[in-house]
This record gives structure tokens, sequence and C-alpha cells, in this order.
């Protein structure tokens, strides 16, 4: 692993976007794609940098996001490069939920992945809100027993302030998420048993099977299935997206506690409940994430995987 500072990453992420998005818009993605490295979350760092990532598109390709409001409280965005379409969206959101109580925002048109929902969801929650939001992604699933790729990887996040770090939950509504096996394929590592099949439909380990055209599989037999489901149509009909590569949507949902009592009492329940829930040895979902990002900060650097950093010093020059 290369021990990066984080400031001269963030600048080689800039070097790495610049020629291809305008100033504002590979600041916005630069955070994105940053967060994910200093939480330990690679599969959504600069791995989605290079081609083949469902990351940054190609030189050129102007995103274009366009907001449209569709009422007080709701509105959509439209373009696509997903973490752009993402950051605008949480922010519009953000905006929304503190004016009126409640939004929910709509994005359509991506064609790249959003990055980590974390990232997204924590901004939310530390404007005082309760956050949702959810990505439907083009086919990479497929079913038990079955052949072929039928659902998106459908990632899901929740988010609730506390006295202390957010309960935020990030989850793929697959064994594993799509970056984890870009990862594993670019790390030369295997896959976990039971997690993949080829395209023949066999049990694999090997993330080229995935990638030439085999499928992971849902998380957690029909209970998986069953949420992957939702999420998938969830984020076609409220969007309008149609799931497929150039066409990838996000519902973004966000609300005041002030709605429901006082802000302060139901942010100590909620700190209450992630107490006892730790002192009976639970862990605690977001919260290793976010201990890793805050540690990287304090310290000034962070750790990169080795090729993944000598891939995007080459990629600048």
């Amino acid at each position: 692993m290369a021990r990066v500072e984080i400031e001269g990453l963030r600048s080689l992420i800039l070097q790495r976007l610049e020629p291809m998005f305008p100033d504002d818009h590979a600041e916005r993605i630069a955070d994105v794609v940053l967060f994910g490295e200093m939480a330990g979350r690679r599969s959504h760092g600069i791995i989605r940098l290079f081609p083949g990532s469902y990351g940054v598109m190609d030189e050129g390709v102007e995103p274009r996001p366009e907001v449209e409001k569709l009422g007080r409280s709701s509105a959509r965005v439209q373009g696509s490069q997903g973490m752009l379409l993402a950051s605008i969206a949480t922010d519009l959101v953000e905006e929304l939920a503190v004016e009126s109580g409640f939004a929910v925002v709509t994005t359509r048109g991506s064609r790249s992945t959003s990055g980590s929902l974390s990232y997204f969801v924590e901004k939310l929650t530390d404007a005082g809100l309760v956050a949702s939001v959810s990505a439907g992604t083009p086919n990479f699933v497929g079913l038990p027993g079955g052949s072929g790729r039928i659902l998106g990887t459908n990632p899901l996040a929740f988010g609730i302030p506390t006295n202390q770090r957010p309960f935020i939950l990030d989850m793929a509504t697959s064994a594993i998420s799509g970056g984890d096996v870009l990862t594993a394929a670019a790390s030369g590592s295997k896959l976990p048993r039971g997690v993949a099949v080829s395209t023949a439909g066999d049990a694999t380990v090997d993330p080229g099977d995935v990638l030439a055209g085999g499928a992971v599989l849902p998380f957690g037999g029909h209970k998986g299935l069953g949420l992957s489901l939702m999420v998938e149509i969830l984020n076609k009909a409220l969007t309008g997206a149609t799931g497929d590569p150039g066409d990838w949507g996000h519902l973004f949902v966000a609300f005041s506690m002030s709605l429901l009592g006082d802000e302060g009492d139901i942010r100590r329940r909620a700190q209450a409940e992630i107490d006892r829930l730790e002192a009976g040895g639970a862990r605690i979902p977001g919260h290793r994430s976010l201990a890793i990002r805050d540690e990287a900060l304090t310290l000034g650097w962070v750790e990169v995987d080795d090729d993944a950093y000598e891939r995007l010093l080459a990629a600048v020059g």
C-alpha cells in the first residue's frame, strides 16, 4: 500500500478529472472519490477514475446536469455523470427539506456510479435530517440457480442523526457490489464463495467470469431478493429511469426530525439505542467507515492500493 497525503491525492484526482469536466463539476466528483479512499471503501475510490469502472466518462462528454423543480418539496436532476448528479441532488434535497420539513429528489440519465452512498447520507444527517438514498443500477445480478443478469446491485443507504456519529446503513442488495468485483479483478483476488455465477450459471470465485457476462447473486436468499426488487421498482417507477447502462436512476428522501417532535429528544433517543446495542456487542453500521475517514483526516494521509496509485500517476502524466 502507498501512503499518500490527502491533499496530494485530491490534487491528483482533480488532475485526472479536469480535462473531462468543468472545475465545479470536477470538485464535486473529487470529493466523492476521495471519501471512498479515506473511508476504506476503495471499490468506490480512485479505481473509479479509469475506463471500464462505471466511474468517469470519456473525455469530451459533457454531463450537462439539469435541475427541474416539481413542487415546493420535490425536484428532479437529469444528466449523465452519477457522482455529479448525486452531489447536486443531495444539496437540493437538503435545501428543500430544511425549507419545508420534507423533500424528495430523483435523478435519471446517469451512465456511471454515484460512488459511496454513505457520503451523501452523512451530508444530510449533518444537516439534521433523516435520509434515505437508493440507486437503480444496470443489470449485474442473477437469480439463484439461474444464469444471466436480471437485476442491478441496487444499493440502499439510510441515516439518522444522533448525539455522536450518525447511524448510517449503506449496502448493496447483492451479495457483493459491482465495485467489489472490479477491485478483485484489478488486484488478482478471488471472490468469496457463493456470491457469483458464470455465464453458464455455475458457481465461480473468478471475478473475470462475472465481468465476462456472469452475475453476482442477491444477498440473503429470498429476503435479499425482495429488497432488491423494491429498490429496482422504486428507482424506475419514481424516477422514470430505465436502468439501462445509460439511464440509471436515484431516489433521495429527507425529512426534518422536528416534524415528529423535539430534535434534541429524538437525537438522544437514537443515541441511547446505539449505546444499548453497542453494550450488547453489536457492531453499528457506518461507524467503522466514518472512524477510518476521521483517522485519515487527523493523520493527513491515506493508504492507497499500489497498483491503483501507479495507474493514477500514469494517467495524469
